[in-house]
């Protein structure tokens, strides 16, 4: 990993989000599997 300071506040935003939206489908399906015997 490299310097937070010499990265910029709003490219390392946008680089957090887009991998957040990335990886949203996988983590969705986890609490889907996580919280499905609740719903029965």
């Amino acid at each position: 990993m490299g310097s937070v300071k010499s990265y910029h506040p709003v490219k390392l935003i946008a680089a957090v989000t887009v991998q957040a939206e990335e990886q949203w489908p996988e983590l969705q399906a986890a609490l889907e599997r996580l919280f499905a015997p609740l719903d029965m």
